[in-house]
């Protein structure tokens, strides 16, 4: 991910929440995908077993990056 860290406090705050949401929407993007193949609407295994993994790479890939935007950013301030 190459993304620009803003310089001051309410831009950070602003970049967290964002960030955040990115995370939610990506546990909610899994929550379908599970239930769409649990309830048989999907049912190429094989393919939900690469997109599951996929999207939980991705929200460790966030939650990593989010936490190193907490620790690490230094406001302007």
């Amino acid at each position: 991910m190459n993304f620009l860290v803003p310089k001051s406090t309410k831009y950070k705050n602003d970049f967290i929440k964002f960030l955040i949401y990115a995370i939610a929407s990506n546990d909610e993007t899994k929550d379908h995908l599970r239930n769409l193949y649990e309830c048989g609407s999907y049912r190429d295994k094989i393919e939900y077993e690469k997109l599951r993994k996929k999207l939980n790479i991705l929200g460790k890939q966030m939650y990593n990056f989010l936490k190193t935007v907490e620790k690490t950013h230094i406001s302007s301030k």
